[in-house]
Parts: C-alpha cells; sequence; structure tokens
C-alpha cells in the first residue's frame, strides 16, 4: 500500500493517532486509538478510490417522519417509568400489604359466617387454621429453620448414652410393641372371627415374599416393620375411628361433587341427556382429563410438590429409605406411572437395581389422582378408595425392601441429591392446557384398552367354551377358571365366603387385563346387592393399583424412553415390581379386613367437629 503522507497530532482527549492521506489506495495504518468508535469512524473516511466518504444530504422535510412522541405519550411513559420505579422500590412493601388486606377480609368472612352460623362455618374455619399452621410452619422452617435444628442437635447432645442405650434395646421394645399388638389383635378379632382370615392372608403375602426374596441375608427390617405399622395406623383411622372415617367420607363426597362439575362440559359437547347414554366415553372418561388439568395446576402452584415433600419426609425418617425411594412413593399417590417417570428423569440413571425395584413397585401399588374419579363413578367407595391409594405407599415399600433388599451403595442419601422438577408452565392457564393434553393420551389408552381387553376377554371365552363342550364341560370361560384359581386368595384377604368366587373373578381381571376392566365389572355387583358390604370394601382395597399384566409395557416402555441407559435393568425388575405391587395392595385388602367391623364401630358420634363434617354425607352402613 503506498502511502504519501503521514503526521501525527494529538486528538482533545489526548489519545495519540495517525492520519493518512490516500491516492488511489486510502487507508489508515498504525491508528493508536483506544476508542473503538474513534477509530472506526476513521476508517470509514477512506473510500477504496481515494475518495472520501460523501455525507449524506438530509432529506426533505417532507419525508421526514417525526419521530418524536407528543407530549400526552411523554407524560404516560414518564407515569409508567415512575410506577416501575416505585414498584420496584417497594415492591416486598406492596406484596406484604396486599397478603395482610387478603388476610383480614378472609378473617372478616369467617367471623361473619360464624356470626349467621357456627356449625356451617365450622369445616372451613378449620381448614383454614390447618392452612395457616402450615403455612406458618413453613415460613419458620425456611426463615429459622436451621438455628432451630442446631439448638435441637446442642440439646441432644447429652444423650449420647441414651443412644447408646437404645441400640442394644430396641429389639427389646419393638418384640414388646409387637406382643401387644398381638394381644389387641387376638381379643379384638375375637369379636369378628372372619377377621383371623385376613391375619393370615397377611402373614401368608409377608412369608411368601421373604421366601422368595432375591437376597434374604441383607434384609433390613425396619421398612417393613413401619410400612405395616403405617399400614395398620391408617386402617385403625378409616376403619375404627369415626371421626376419621367421616373425614375420608367427606373427602370422598368433595372428589365425587367435583367430579360431578364434568357434566356441564359433556353437556355441552355431547348433547343432553346424549351423554348420560354413553356413561363410560361421555361420562368417566372426561373425569380423567378434568383431573388431569385440575392436578397440573396444583403442580403448577407448588401444593403438590408440598404434600410429597412431608409424605416423602415421614417415610424416609421412619422407614429409613432412600430420598428418591420416597419421594417417589409419594408422588406416585397423586401422579401415575408415566408422570413420575418424567418428574424424576434425571434420577433414573442413579439408582440402583433395589431403588428401581422399590420405585417401580410403587408405581404398580397405588392408584393417581387423576383417576381416582372415574373409579368411584364406576361405584367403588371414595372414602376406601382414597385411604387405600395412601396405605398401599408405605406397603410398597414394604414389600420391595423385603423381597429385594439393598446389596449397593444408593447415590441419592441426602435430600439435596434429589429436588422435584420445577412445573415448565409460565402461566395457570398454561397448566390448565399441558394438564388437559397430557389427559388426552390416558383417556385414549383407557378406551382402547377397555376396547381391546373386552374384545379378548370375548374371544377366549368363546375358545375356551368351544374347547369345554368338546368334552362335555359347556360354560368353561376365562373369568370362571380365574373365579377358581383366584378365590383361595379372595378368602385369605378377608372377603366373605359366599363371594370368594365373583372377587376370584375380578383378581385375574385386574391383573390379567386392566383396573378399569376389573373396577367396571365391580360395579353391577355393587348397584345389585351381590356382594355383602366387607366384601365391597375389602375388593376396592385389593383391587386399587395400576398392578396389571399390560402396565408393565406402558411403565417399562417409557422409563426405557425417558433412560434408555437403564433398559437392562429396567426390564430384569420390571415383572418382579409387578408382582411385589399385587402383593402390597393384597396386603392393604387384609389390613382392610383385619380391622373392619361393619357399620355400627365406625358411625359417626355426637361431637360438633364430626358431625359437621359428615353432615353431607351418608354413613357407612
Amino acid at each position: 500500500m503506498e502511502l504519501k503522507e503521514i503526521r501525527s497530532e494529538r486528538v482533545p482527549d489526548g489519545t495519540q493517532m495517525n492520519h493518512v492521506d490516500c491516492d488511489t489506495e486510502k487507508a489508515v495504518t498504525d491508528v493508536y486509538v483506544e476508542d473503538k468508535r474513534t477509530r472506526q469512524s476513521l476508517l470509514s473516511k477512506c473510500q477504496p478510490n481515494g475518495t472520501e466518504k460523501p455525507t449524506a444530504e438530509p432529506e426533505n422535510e417532507e419525508n421526514v417522519t417525526d419521530k418524536t412522541p407528543n407530549c400526552v405519550a411523554r407524560g404516560i411513559d414518564k407515569v409508567s417509568q415512575s410506577v416501575k420505579a416505585f414498584y420496584s422500590r417497594h415492591k416486598r412493601t406492596i406484596s406484604l400489604t396486599v397478603r395482610c388486606v387478603f388476610v383480614a377480609l378472609w378473617v372478616a368472612y369467617l367471623v361473619y359466617a360464624a356470626y349467621l352460623n357456627g356449625q356451617r362455618a365450622l369445616v372451613v374455619i378449620i381448614i383454614t387454621a390447618i392452612v395457616f399452621f402450615f403455612v406458618s410452619y413453613e415460613y419458620l422452617q425456611r426463615r429459622y429453620g436451621d438455628v432451630i435444628y442446631d439448638v435441637i442437635c446442642r440439646l441432644l447432645a447429652g444423650v449420647k448414652c441414651g443412644k447408646r442405650m437404645w441400640k442394644y434395646t430396641h429389639w427389646t421394645f419393638y418384640a414388646l410393641l409387637l406382643a401387644g399388638l398381638t394381644v389387641f389383635l387376638v381379643l379384638d378379632t375375637g369379636r369378628n372371627p372372619q377377621n383371623f382370615r385376613s391375619a393370615g392372608g397377611l402373614t401368608l403375602l409377608l412369608l411368601l415374599t421373604f421366601v422368595t426374596s432375591k437376597y434374604p441375608a441383607k434384609i433390613r427390617w425396619r421398612p417393613v416393620l413401619w410400612g405395616l405399622a403405617f399400614q395398620f395406623l391408617m386402617g385403625l383411622m378409616v376403619l375404627r375411628w369415626s371421626a376419621g372415617f367421616a373425614l375420608f367420607q367427606f373427602l370422598g363426597a368433595q372428589v365425587q361433587t367435583f367430579a360431578g362439575f364434568v357434566d356441564a362440559g359433556s353437556k355441552m359437547v355431547f348433547g343432553d341427556p346424549g351423554y348420560k347414554m354413553h356413561p363410560v366415553a361421555f361420562q368417566i372418561l372426561p373425569i380423567i382429563i378434568f383431573y388431569s388439568a385440575v392436578i397440573n395446576v396444583l403442580y403448577y402452584y407448588g401444593a403438590i410438590q408440598w404434600m410429597v415433600r412431608k409424605m416423602a419426609w415421614l417415610m424416609q425418617v421412619t422407614m429409613k429409605i432412600t430420598p428418591i425411594e420416597a419421594l417417589h412413593t409419594a408422588a406416585s399417590i397423586f401422579l401415575g406411572q408415566v408422570e413420575t417417570g418424567v418428574m424424576f428423569r434425571p434420577f433414573w440413571q442413579r439408582l440402583t437395581q433395589s431403588e428401581l425395584c422399590a420405585c417401580m413397585t410403587g408405581g404398580f401399588t397405588t392408584i393417581a389422582g387423576t383417576v381416582i374419579a372415574a373409579f368411584i363413578a364406576f361405584g367403588a367407595s371414595p372414602e376406601h378408595l382414597i385411604s387405600a391409594s395412601i396405605m398401599s405407599a408405605p406397603a410398597a415399600m414394604a414389600i420391595a425392601k423385603l423381597g429385594f433388599p439393598e446389596t449397593e451403595t444408593s447415590h441419592t442419601k441426602t435430600e439435596e441429591d434429589v429436588q422435584m422438577a420445577p412445573p415448565p408452565e409460565r402461566s395457570l392457564v398454561e397448566a390448565v392446557c399441558n394438564g388437559m393434553l397430557a389427559a388426552i393420551k390416558l383417556t385414549a389408552v383407557v378406551a382402547a384398552g377397555l376396547i381391546t381387553f373386552l374384545s379378548l376377554v370375548e374371544a377366549m371365552d368363546t375358545i375356551l367354551g368351544y374347547l369345554g363342550d368338546l368334552v362335555d364341560v359347556p360354560d368353561v370361560n376365562f373369568q370362571l377358571i380365574c373365579s377358581y384359581v383366584f378365590s383361595p386368595l379372595a378368602v385369605v384377604i378377608g372377603t366373605d365366603w359366599q363371594d370368594a368366587l365373583i372377587v376370584g373373578k375380578l383378581l385375574g381381571v385386574k391383573i390379567f387385563f386392566s383396573e378399569f376392566l376389573a373396577f367396571s365389572q365391580l360395579k353391577p355387583y355393587i348397584d345389585n346387592g351381590l356382594i355383602t358390604e366387607r366384601t365391597r370394601v375389602v375388593c376396592t382395597y385389593a383391587l386399587a393399583g395400576f398392578g396389571s399384566i399390560p402396565s408393565i409395557g406402558i411403565y417399562m416402555s417409557s422409563l426405557i424412553t425417558i433412560e434408555p441407559r437403564k433398559k437392562e435393568n429396567i426390564v430384569d425388575v420390571a415383572v418382579r415390581a409387578m408382582v411385589y405391587g399385587n402383593i402390597a395392595c393384597m396386603m392393604t385388602a387384609s389390613m382392610a379386613g383385619l380391622l373392619y367391623t361393619g357399620g355400627a364401630a365406625v358411625a359417626p358420634n355426637t361431637d360438633l367437629l364430626n358431625s359437621t363434617i359428615s353432615a353431607n354425607t351418608t354413613a357407612q352402613p
């Protein structure tokens, strides 16, 4: 490059720079300017033909658009910026003020409602008190949890001797507790001898699991014993305590009432009374869609995560299971197999074989909140269906740890190792839409499953009937075979003798086909009074679970899709987990049969709270 003259001068800011005059090739070299904009402006003055860059002439005034806003727009913008700045400075104060005003208005509403009719407003007041307690607890735990924990640790620092003593005496304590429980059951079931069959069935299921355990010598009995204890306590609460039964009856009634809101949408879409002519397609399946949207909204606001964390904490502290096992099992009470699989996507690769079996067992044992209302529509007892879902969760962990003990080192030992995924939605409307869209696939699977499995049952019945006719044994069908195969199991879990064949058939339908099909076939027996109340209760607990053979394929394929690196491990434990899930459901049914005494033992008393909760419900016969 040919340079004709180079002169150096200093710009006003003291920055040294070199100017270059160009002929054919104009250039700027060795520009010692720190400001990048200054250098770019110097370079822009040089053109390849040696002429300086022409200065753009201003456009005509007619073509120039006035981009300056008018005074009104400037005023609005100024006010808007001031409001935003004020809110940013006082955001916390404004939020606290709004909450205080809302609480004050709500308290005033409760006071006025109690003034008008205290009996009628008692339920809302109790619910408000419970919410206030847990919100206050969460606040104190988040704000002062570490301080409280340190104080408790210092207070307990002087009881090391007691810990050492407990290490050697805890088995004695457990033995005395078990002996006392045995005496109680013997005296209690003396008035109901048939309850002994349920106790025998519970013992038989535990022995069967122990005998077929993968590592019998590695069994840790703490999760097993605590799982049984949770089942027993929950059974006492629902079946023996009048207030507890009334509470679950109230919850079941609210679920039914909430499910009734679906009729408004069904009438609009399918017509009235046309939607009643096809109850499964136009009444039961829409319930799944509606409840899926509601569950997703609760997850968006953190209610599901809060309940899952609390239940998981209780199981982890008492049963000494790992956080992932506790969280997954607690989540299975509210969410389905696929939903929980997606929620815990980051952790499947890190699970041991025992943890994987325990998590899958929980998925096969419990029922999701999205389908509880559908099962209620099939005629299942709402209060017993809800309690069955909760009781089966610790039973799943007990059976899983009895049948597949831990032999590896867990990678999820603390709560920090396992965190539930935050909701992906950014608004309430998006949460509703995502829940609705997720339910479309579920309803399609349920409808297709009912069509397919009913068709298969009919085909198998036809083939078996033809083969039976060849040897002069008419009326042979698959459900009849299931009746005789599973009737002994129905007897030992506590159903009445005269209903054993019916319950055996329903158990076979549930295991080989679908729990939806089993509950749909249970409905006519309930409506027509063909089974006793005891059998209805025990059968509800036994059928409440996703432990069917088709569920193995659905669950296994979803987990393999989520974590293909664990394919071999998932395939290895899938069938075992399904069997354990059904055993856990049978244990829950046995516990219900052990504690069931009929209507007199659970009739609501005259207590104010109890009568208020059960005001809109029907007492157990």
